[in-house]
């Protein structure tokens, strides 16, 4: 019987779509067929049918819906709703590909045998595989399936090649706990889109590194707008002679990051070669270039970009892993003059959260805005009838700051997770108490 399901999450830890997984029906909630081990962990991809993802867009579009950019993001947010309502409704299939078993092996010889198992126990399984004899023969199997690639009726970006026997897993290991030696993941050629370089611009890292990148007319590639891309360094834009106002090749490396590839030649160039800024964007320090490095960096630590970058790395996934804490929401503290450094962010209070109505400054703020407010602990602000939230942008009419919680509305879901996960005060979020002593019975006290 199916009793739990998860995504992959970060590969140690993921999210719990057990209820979900119930919905798809090429997930079988009972096995068929025998010999499967008692306890079982089948790894798959969940995949959105193109034909499904069509539908879905077309039936968004009829009701005045925004549309989805691709099927991929489509079947991740399908996958991981609240209401399991809606991803049945989504159409979602299922292939699987691996299993694992924790208590002894399952009976298997090879990857293939695996596969055909898998099949017999009511997996769905893909049917374009392959078992060759040689890297020689993969490569030619490989381009026989990038040709059909328009007739699968779901997306694809590469095929993954494996050692067949399975006694030779083991003896090849893994590099990190991660990337198994026997197996390999082949990308086909990614696609390519021709559009226009309107500008290039810097961005300021949290080590001071200029980064340049390109904004461009938006483009299509692989389902997905592009309207930035990375460009680098100025070194590789100087050797690609990439300027402002170029037709440029465009493609996702890796089908995630948007890079340019260079310019079209056969078409207009723009007139002006890029040359790197001698002062930095953000905060108009001198900036250096060190005599053995391609990057250009703001020697500044207190340069807003830094700041800002900084603070964003901090909350990041990789680091303190601070739930709700992104770009737009570490900017608005930012200019709210919440915070200025890291450290500032384990200085919020509950009531600084929860204003809604804090300005970008508190000089901004004047008399006739503060009367204007609602009074501290009311539902919704009077001037923008916003209710108290640090999703919601700054309200020009800024009220003044109560000593109070506000009764009347609750944090969302995003702040909350922030705030319990950074800090816990005991006049706000209680910690758990341990439980009252017993009082000893009479006899136990005489004796």
């Amino acid at each position: 019987m199916l009793t739990t399901g998860a995504t992959r999450g970060n590969g140690v830890i993921g999210e719990v779509v057990t209820a979900n997984l119930r919905t798809i029906p090429d997930v079988p909630l009972a096995l068929q067929g025998s010999g499967w081990p008692a306890l079982l962990e089948v790894r798959g991809e969940v995949y959105f049918p193109k034909q499904a993802f069509e539908k879905l867009n077309a039936k968004r579009a009829k009701a005045g819906e925004p549309l989805f950019a691709n099927p991929r993001n489509a079947a991740a947010g399908a996958l991981r709703q609240l209401d399991s309502r809606i991803t049945r409704e989504r159409g979602l299939r299922f292939w699987a590909f691996s299993a694992e078993t924790p208590r002894g092996t399952i009976a298997v010889k090879s990857q293939q045998d695996l596969l055909e198992t898998l099949a017999s126990w009511g997996f769905p399984v893909e049917p374009h595989r392959r078992r060759v004899s040689g890297l020689g023969e993969a490569q030619t199997e490989i381009a026989k399936l990038e040709k059909l690639l328009d007739e699968l009726p779901f997306g694809a970006d590469g095929v993954v090649v494996k050692v067949d026997p399975m006694r030779l897993h083991e003896e090849l290991g893994t590099i990190g706990d991660r990337e198994p030696r026997w197996a390999i993941a082949r990308k086909f050629a990614p696609e390519v889109a021709v559009t226009k370089l309107l500008a290039i611009r810097i961005n300021v890292g949290r080590t001071g590194a200029l980064n340049p990148y390109a904004v461009l007319e938006p483009v299509e590639i692989g389902g997905v707008t592009v309207s930035q891309a990375t460009l680098h360094n100025a070194d590789l834009i100087q050797a690609k002679d990439i300027r402002e106002g170029d037709v440029v090749e465009v493609t996702r490396a890796g089908e995630v990051i948007p890079q340019v590839l260079g310019p079209v030649r056969d078409q207009p160039r723009g007139k002006k070669k890029f040359e790197m800024p001698e002062r930095c964007p953000a905060c108009g320090t001198k900036a250096v270039r060190p005599a053995d490095e391609v990057m250009t960096y703001c020697p500044n630590v207190s340069c807003p970009g830094r700041v800002l970058e900084s603070i964003v790395h901090f909350a990041s996934r990789g680091a303190m892993d601070v739930r709700g804490l992104g770009y737009e929401r570490v900017q608005k503290l930012l200019d709210a003059k919440l915070i200025a450094t890291v450290a500032d962010l384990y200085r919020l209070t509950p009531d600084q959260l929860l204003d809604g109505c804090y300005s970008a400054s508190a000089s901004a703020t004047s008399a006739t805005a503060r009367r204007s407010c609602s009074p501290a602990g009311s539902a919704r602000c009077r001037s923008c009838a916003r209710r108290p939230s640090l999703r919601s942008a700054p309200c020009a009419a800024s009220a003044p700051r109560s000593p109070r919680r506000c009764t009347s509305s609750s944090p969302t879901r995003a702040t909350r997770n922030w705030w319990t996960t950074s800090r816990r005060t005991a006049s706000r979020w209680p910690s758990r108490r341990a439980p009252p002593r017993r009082a000893r019975s009479r006899a136990a006290r005489s004796s």
